[in-house]
């Protein structure tokens, strides 16, 4: 995988990568929440699938139930059963 000059910064730095270059962070709660931040938006969603662009990341979420608790240009927050996460560069 390919580091881009910031991820590589960040590491000199001791700083978060995801603070310096504006890369997506994933927080789940149990497997009923999931809470991402720096998205750049959700590419497909129904009720057992949501696809969300991370930038040079695409996410895809499986479950059951889901639904968008909160949603703006920076952070997405779902509720639901989750399955789990794939993770496609």
């Amino acid at each position: 995988m390919k580091k881009t000059i910031l991820e590589r910064a960040a590491g000199k730095l001791n700083l978060p990568a995801d603070v310096l270059a504006g890369l997506p962070k994933i927080e789940i709660t149990g497997c009923r929440e999931i809470f991402i931040e720096n998205h750049s938006g959700i590419l497909r969603y129904d009720t057992n699938e949501i696809v969300v662009s991370g930038g040079t990341v695409k996410f895809t979420i499986r479950g059951d139930d889901f639904i968008l608790r909160a949603m703006t240009p920076r952070d997405l927050r779902i509720s639901g059963l989750l399955f789990g996460i794939d993770l496609q560069y």
